[in-house]
């Protein structure tokens, strides 16, 4: 499978990008997305986090793409992300979602749940 993992920054979730990297067993694709919905990015600091992303993800050793999407709306990154992320026939046919504590209570994160076509 091909796996789409919304991590945030990778070094925020070692355990869901343990667990996507275990998934596709080192042989098919996987990419960490993140979605920045508090500030607009200018070049430099974008860059820096996309450096940041990739040095963490090579001293762990896992070979996987970086990723990241901005939006004023969380459910809307998300729904970018999917959309741009991969290319060609190398495209996430996954999504690996972290575990949300309150998600009873979190409507941002119902809102992704439900905003996409899961089958």
């Amino acid at each position: 499978p091909q796996l789409l993992v919304l991590t945030g920054h990778p070094s925020y979730r070692p355990p869901l990008i343990d667990f996507g990297y275990t998934i596709t067993k080192k042989l098919s694709l996987l990419i960490c997305g993140n979605v920045i919905t508090k500030e607009h990015l200018n070049y430099k600091t974008r860059t820096g986090m996309l450096e940041l992303g990739h040095k963490y993800l090579r001293h762990r050793g896992i070979k996987a793409f970086y990723s990241t999407v901005e939006d004023n709306s969380f459910s809307r990154g998300v729904s970018s992300l999917i959309q741009v992320a991969g290319m060609g026939k190398l495209r996430p046919n996954m999504i690996l979602i972290g575990y949300k504590n309150n998600w009873e209570m979190c409507c941002v994160w119902f809102d992704v749940l439900a905003g996409q076509r899961f089958l």
